[in-house]
């Protein structure tokens, strides 16, 4: 797929996973950040005016805002104001409103996070939302090798 080419660059800032002194929840952390990363490249949507961040399952109603410090990193990371999903509501269209008024933003999805130490791998579907027919959702692998996060597999399952 064609984002298969960029992220690589993108996570080669990525922490190693390679002590056992590291959590689950801090290997889970760094791979929220790529996959939201890799999420917010989707269609080439790049130039938006904000985005929101979620965790959770598309088919159901058991979702989560992001992590506050992955909103923070991200937030300074790309350069636009980064809110969690809770905060954002869609308006006229379905079209993504941030807290603040402003429109133009995009949801970010990220769910099916799954990461072993073990085998320093993280799986995700991975999804973004602009408007009504204006989404998508993208399977993810992502290996660490070599002291980066490489993608193994990057395969669109749909877009709108």
């Amino acid at each position: 797929m064609r984002f298969a080419l960029l992220l690589p660059l993108l996570l080669a800032g990525c922490a190693p996973v390679e002590t056992a002194a590291e959590t689950q929840d801090e290997i889970e952390r760094v791979a929220l950040e790529r996959f939201f990363t890799e999420a917010r490249e989707l269609e080439g949507h790049l130039a938006k005016a904000f985005a929101c961040l979620e965790l959770g399952e598309v088919k159901t109603t058991a979702r989560r805002d992001a992590p506050d410090e992955v909103i923070a990193a991200l937030a300074g990371e790309w350069g636009v104001p980064v809110y969690p999903a809770s905060a954002c509501s869609t308006g006229e269209n379905g079209v993504i409103v941030a807290p603040n008024g402003v429109t133009g933003g995009k949801m970010l999805r990220v769910s099916s996070l799954s990461c072993s130490p073990v085998d320093r791998r993280c799986e995700a579907s991975i999804s973004y939302y602009v408007a009504n027919l204006a989404a998508g959702g993208t399977e993810v692998t992502l290996t660490h090798e070599g002291g980066a996060w490489v993608v193994r597999r990057s395969e669109s399952m749909w877009i709108s």
